[in-house]
């Protein structure tokens, strides 16, 4: 996983990760549109690429450890900005009848 503090006091968390971008490094300074990694096959969800991501307070607790607990943090409301495409993968949350 990846998490990054932003100025606001705020962190994003990206996990689930095949791997980190040899761009990025602890403790580094990254900007907008630096790759952080690539979509990974681990979790719950087996065979299909996904993504974890949150933003949380930067003090919630325990996220400073390498064994962090998702389960510990909640996730703050958020909006991505210039994304068109689905936020839940068609094969695990397939479309309900109204």
């Amino acid at each position: 996983f990846i998490i990054l503090e932003h100025s606001d006091g705020m962190c994003s968390l990206y996990s689930h990760l095949a791997y980190a971008s040899e761009q990025v490094a602890y403790n580094q300074l990254v900007s907008e549109g630096t790759l952080l990694g690539s979509t990974g096959l681990s979790g719950w969800v087996g065979n299909i690429p996904h993504l974890h991501f949150m933003i949380f307070l930067k003090y919630t607790y325990g996220y400073k450890t390498s064994r962090i607990s998702t389960s510990k943090i909640t996730s703050l409301p958020f909006r991505f900005r210039n994304y068109q495409g689905p936020l839940r993968h068609v094969e695990l949350f397939p479309p309900q009848p109204h």
